[in-house]
């Protein structure tokens, strides 16, 4: 029986999933998605400094066509890099949409209204949109993606870039101004890649708790193929002391041992109980983000030459306060210590990156635990659900917003597993 399905999102999670249902069913689809939100926020980016962190020939839409990424490039933009401008692969997301909205035009229906409620009935449920209309689906999937970025300052500063990622954001910025950055993970890559674009050759300060730099892709090191099953269930500290022996192993080849770990580290995490993931959080998160989620070689090579050259200090410290502007005095605080240091700069910038545990702070989120129809995990970072992405009888998720049960459904790869996954279920 062919039943109606809305998926709320249309980041690469909504239009994947509705792409395989699509593909595999003969339900209808609603998709809730606002304008120019099409491709999501991890792919928002217009600047072409800042590029995927995965080769060009392993990206695609879904596993039939994995690689037609590189195929999309190769006849849109001419020369294919190893690792593209993630603006390109928005744009390939949006051409995806596009193809799929044209081969059904009678089944897929689009709705450019924000979701903030859903009531459950005897036969499914109601979506409630921003502009009071409601709509009704049989089943309904949350896709609602990564989360918005965090503001640094309380109060607005016209000197505090708070989003990087805005056209012409970083234009204001002189040659030789001093700047600050807060963060020193992926978004402050994406930050001095673009400052590299424009030639700037002022001091950068860049600060972090711990100060950790992500690491470059090195495709020297050979694959490694290890069979982790036996570690579900565990704890992390007894998959951690598993790691180091695979390290000695391997011949310290840890981006290889990383990798290996992949196609279990769903299972891995799903096997955690709350404490264990808290502990993970707090204490190992941070290690594990510079090593898995490693940025392209080029990226890396001009991280380093910043560093290397003395334009580029990396700070173990946070941030007290910042006061005035033009220039800003910044007041940071090095870590285990008692002093506070304070910086003169003509800028900062916020690289701070999504806050993970805010994905659940959104209107539709707090609405949907009130009511019982969703319950957050302890973590804070996402909704509870089954290794499907299950939440409740006829409503599930799919992507970032799964973060509490299925650690790596941020990653496209495993987005694209999840999606098809769903579909067949639903």
């Amino acid at each position: 029986m062919s039943k109606s399905i809305a998926i709320i999102g249309t980041g690469y999670s909504g239009i994947i999933l509705a792409w395989e249902i699509l593909t595999r069913t003969d339900h209808q689809v609603l998709i809730f998605g606002l304008e120019g939100t099409d491709g999501g926020l991890a792919y928002s980016s217009t600047d072409v400094s800042h590029l995927l962190n995965v080769p060009s020939e392993k990206m695609g839409f879904n596993n039939a066509n994995h690689g037609d990424f590189f195929h999309w490039v190769q006849a849109n933009m001419g020369s294919v890099p190893q690792f593209s401008p993630r603006f390109y692969f928005k744009q390939y997301l949006i051409d995806c949409f596009k193809e799929l909205v044209n081969q059904h035009p009678t089944r897929l229906q689009i709705i450019r209204q924000s979701v903030h409620n859903l009531i459950r009935n005897q036969r499914g449920f109601l979506i409630l949109t921003e502009d009071q209309k409601n709509y009704f689906c049989h089943t309904c999937v949350l896709a609602s993606g990564n989360p918005a970025y965090t503001n640094l300052a309380k109060l607005a500063n016209p000197h505090i870039i708070e989003n990087i990622y805005e056209p012409l954001a970083l234009d204001k910025i002189s040659s030789h101004d001093r700047v600050m950055i807060a963060g020193s993970s992926l978004s402050m890559v994406d930050a001095l890649l673009s400052l590299h674009q424009k030639k700037h050759r002022g001091p950068i300060i860049a600060f972090s708790r711990r100060g950790f730099l992500p690491h470059g892709h090195d495709f020297s090191h050979p694959p490694v193929l290890i069979d982790w099953s036996n570690q579900i269930g565990t704890p992390w500290s007894s998959i951690l002391k598993r790691f180091h022996q695979e390290l000695k192993n391997h011949s310290h080849n840890w981006r290889g041992v990383i990798d290996s770990l992949r196609p279990y580290t769903q299972s891995l995490w799903y096997g955690l109980n709350t404490a264990q993931k808290n502990s993970f959080l707090q204490h190992l998160r941070p290690y594990w983000d510079i090593h898995r989620h490693r940025i392209a070689p080029e990226a890396h090579k001009i991280v380093s030459n910043m560093l290397s050259s003395g334009q580029l200090k990396i700070k173990m410290a946070r941030m007290i306060k910042i006061h005035g502007n033009d220039p800003c005095s910044a007041f940071l605080k090095p870590r285990g210590e008692k002093r506070i240091d304070e910086y003169q700069v003509e800028w900062v910038l916020n690289c701070l990156g999504p806050a993970i545990q805010a994905c659940l702070d959104r209107p539709l989120m707090k609405n949907l635990i009130q009511s019982g129809l969703g319950t957050a995990c302890k973590t804070g970072i996402g909704l509870i659900t089954d290794p499907i992405g299950k939440v409740s009888e006829n409503l599930y998720a799919i992507g970032p917003i799964c973060r509490a049960s299925l650690w790596e459904c941020i990653a496209v790869p495993d987005i694209r597993i999840q999606a098809e996954k769903l579909a067949k279920e639903v």
